[in-house]
């Protein structure tokens, strides 16, 4: 089984050395690391050429765009560079466990019908070495758990950087790729309607998380960003049933699909131009559709606040 690691840079420097190191020093080798720069303005590039020769890494190989193409297109570009059977997503700042490939390569060899293994993670929150409890992602047991569709599982729940992937899933994420979703998004979402979706429920990266970054805490919600969040879940759904369609999928998860962007679609237009009581009647009708019980109060929060 050949292993990639994919992994972009812009303007990393401050971190990159321990993520650097936490790769290099693996108890099993990537057979190749494949980093792609998105025209970076400080030393990154520097710093990566003098970490790449001075330990002699002819397999890892970094390549710097010609322009800035945003992060979107550029982790797309590192994964489309990549040759191996299984690839590894990897940020610039993070710092994995020095077992973290050996141990998800095993599960793969165990479990043939993997294709996107998410492992858990401890946080590195803005910067600094504070140890941050999440009570999904706390587990460290070492099991394997599958990660099948359900009525609110659409939202990815765990970050990019904790993923393992097979080639047959990226090759997928080519053929139906729409760039105004996240490749974890839709790599997390494939896998789930294909049935392939696993956890592994073990802490195997430091991930660090800046004011900045998707996972970091939420700001204050209004109603218009609201409706922005719901109306993406709702096009990402409607994606979703598209490809399941496409690729003659279980008819059920078909009918899930179909369920979750009727209600996601209603939701959105009661956000967006409905009253409060409206909102009240379809979570009495639709309550199994929300993630969490905070999800769903906060709909009734937006119509609150002034």
């Amino acid at each position: 089984m050949r292993i990639s690691i994919a992994m972009t840079t812009y303007n990393g420097a401050d971190y990159l050395l321990e993520q650097l190191e936490s790769l290099r020093t693996q108890s099993l080798m990537a057979d190749e690391v494949i980093i792609v720069d998105d025209c970076s303005t400080d030393n990154t590039v520097d710093l990566l050429n003098m970490y790449i020769q001075k330990y002699h890494l002819d397999h890892w190989i970094l390549i710097k765009n010609s322009s800035n193409i945003g992060w979107r297109k550029n982790f797309r570009k590192a994964l489309q560079k990549t040759t191996g059977d299984v690839v590894f997503l990897c940020d610039q700042d993070d710092i994995w466990n020095k077992d973290k490939i050996s141990l998800m390569v095993k599960e793969f060899h165990k479990s043939p019908s993997i294709e996107l293994l998410a492992s858990n993670y401890e946080i590195l929150d803005f910067g600094r070495n504070d140890k941050v409890k999440i009570k999904d992602v706390e587990l460290d047991n070492g099991a394997v758990v599958p990660f099948s569709l359900k009525n609110k599982s659409i939202s990815v729940m765990r970050p990019g950087c904790t993923f393992a992937v097979k080639r047959e899933l990226i090759v997928l994420l080519e053929k139906y790729d729409i760039d105004r979703f996240g490749h974890d998004n839709i790599l997390w979402n494939l896998a789930m309607i294909r049935g392939t979706l696993y956890l592994y429920l073990k802490r195997l990266i430091h991930f660090r998380r800046h004011e900045t970054s998707a996972s970091a805490p939420k700001q204050s919600l209004n109603r218009e960003r609201r409706v922005v969040e719901v109306d993406t879940s709702h096009q990402i759904a409607v994606f979703l049933l598209d490809v399941a369609r496409k690729e003659h999928l279980d008819i059920k998860i078909i009918s899930q699909l179909e369920n979750m962007a009727m209600v996601l679609e209603r939701r959105r237009d009661i956000l967006k131009d409905g009253t409060l009581m409206q909102i009240v009647h379809f979570q009495l009708k639709y309550y199994t559709y929300y993630p969490t019980f905070r999800n769903l109060l906060s709909d009734i929060l937006v119509f609150l606040k002034k």
